[in-house]
């Protein structure tokens, strides 16, 4: 079961907010260190 007991609503926010997140990160280009 999941850790946080969210409402369906907040549970939404909540990976829409992380969705955006991952999306705006920015990438490291590949130096091959």
């Amino acid at each position: 079961p999941p850790r946080l007991a969210l409402p369906q609503a907040d549970r939404e926010y909540v990976e829409q907010i992380m969705a955006k997140a991952l999306a705006n990160r920015p990438h490291l280009p590949d130096v091959g260190l």
